[in-house]
């Protein structure tokens, strides 16, 4: 069975606090379309589970500003259970969404079935990009430091 997809997804992002001055990002979004047989998520109700979720790395040059955001990768969960044809639907900064998309491309699931047969299943996965505390912590610092 093909399904066409088209993920149109919108997050409302909670204004970051603090003096900093706004950081300029770079906005993404795209219409998805895979090739080949498959099913949506919602259509299949599949059963499997996640085998192999690998974090994305954030993006260093947002992680210095620290910028904060989100990305919306879609791809197809194939009959061996890997991603295939991973692409970004959305996302705040274009970094935000190619480190998704990195990472969700390692994932890896049980074989997905649907009805008691195999079957591929498209789905979508939001990533969301928060600055540790870590490092909020010790920008804080630096920035007392240098204010006495």
């Amino acid at each position: 069975m093909r399904a066409p997809i088209l993920l149109c997804l919108s997050l409302l992002l909670s204004s970051a606090t603090g003096t900093a001055a706004p950081v300029a990002t770079n906005p993404v979004l795209n219409a998805v379309s895979f090739t080949g047989d498959y099913v949506t998520f919602n259509e299949a109700k599949p059963k499997f589970r996640p085998v192999h979720q690998e974090q994305p790395i954030y993006p260093q040059e947002l992680l210095s500003q620290k910028v904060e955001g989100f990305a919306i990768v879609a791809f197809l969960v194939e009959l061996d259970g890997s991603t295939t044809q991973c692409q970004v639907v959305e996302a705040s900064d274009a970094a935000f969404g190619e480190a998704a998309r990195v990472a969700i491309a390692r994932w890896q699931f049980s074989p997905p079935k649907f009805g008691g047969k195999p079957g591929r299943i498209a789905m979508s996965f939001p990533v969301e990009f928060t600055v540790p505390t870590q490092v909020a912590m010790e920008t804080a610092g630096q920035e007392k430091q240098q204010g006495s």
